[in-house]
């Protein structure tokens, strides 16, 4: 089961799937009394009996968000099962966003080019990295969700090979560091790795001038990657890693999650430093 609220609208989810909406506004109800899950708490007295609505069945994977999720976002988690990671956050950050609750990576769009240093360091100033794409449905969905498909512009990743020609690798984030890819276009798939370099008609990475040595892709090879110069400017996506809201220790923890200690018998939630107890 899932409820939202964002300021117009009372929604709530069965199995993934909307099942009511209600109108409503205005700020949430707020009061110094315990947050309880399972039972009725009502001005600061626990009723007895039938008259506490207790819950019949059981409860885990108990999480609290600071915002509303999104219908996709609450049927993804379903689909996920328990062990989904809460989804950082890029609202608000470039000139698009898209938040994977699955991975709880969230991607964002610049428009304003860049040469791939700055667009780094930018994307750096924001709390992320260029893009780094471990798989197919990874980028699908980034490119899908950033609706980079439907621009006819070109845009960098998070991949080069400036520290050693040849050798491609990743620049941020879980990746970081890693070699996915060696040589040009005859080249060969490093650690077994994802790559998406352009085969037709051109073979990529084909280093032009022994001066290509930063990723991109855009739509004149149909999305595929390019090496282009390092200098030339672009748009550019960004990624910022699950866990970016915070995250607890002892036991670990993402920003958001309501867990049930029973060594002292309270819930705890996580704020995005330390586990808060609760009642």
């Amino acid at each position: 089961m899932a409820g939202t609220y964002d300021g117009a609208n009372i929604r709530f989810y069965l199995n993934g799937a909307l099942q009511d909406t209600t109108p409503l506004t205005g700020l949430l109800y707020d009061d110094t009394n315990s947050l309880t899950l399972g039972v009725k708490w009502e001005f600061g007295t626990w009723p007895v009996g039938a008259d506490n609505w207790p819950y019949d069945g059981q409860m885990d994977d108990v999480r609290v968000y600071n915002r509303a999720l999104t219908p996709t976002e609450v049927s993804d988690l379903f689909t996920a099962g328990g062990g989904a990671t809460a989804p950082a956050d890029c609202s608000g950050l470039g000139d698009a966003h898209y938040n994977d609750v699955i991975s709880g990576n969230c991607y964002f769009r610049v428009d304003t080019p860049a040469d791939w240093t700055t667009a780094q360091s930018n994307c750096s100033g924001d709390g992320a990295y260029l893009v780094t794409y471990a798989s197919a449905d990874e980028e699908n969905k980034v490119d899908g969700g950033l609706n980079i498909t439907g621009s006819s512009a070109s845009f960098w990743i998070g991949a080069s090979d400036i520290a050693v020609d040849g050798e491609w690798r990743w620049a941020g984030g879980e990746l970081n560091g890693q070699m996915f890819w060696l040589g040009n276009g005859s080249g060969s798939v490093q650690n077994g790795l994802y790559n998406n370099w352009n085969t037709t008609p051109v073979q990529e990475p084909n280093n032009v001038g022994a001066a290509e040595h930063c990723a991109s892709m855009g739509q004149a090879l149909g999305y595929n990657w390019n090496d282009r110069p390092c200098s030339s400017t672009y748009r550019y996506i960004c990624e910022v890693s699950g866990g970016g809201l915070g995250s607890c220790s002892n036991p670990d923890g993402i920003a958001g999650e309501l867990i049930y200690n029973a060594n002292n018998n309270v819930m705890q939630y996580c704020n995005g430093a330390a586990w808060i107890g609760i009642r």
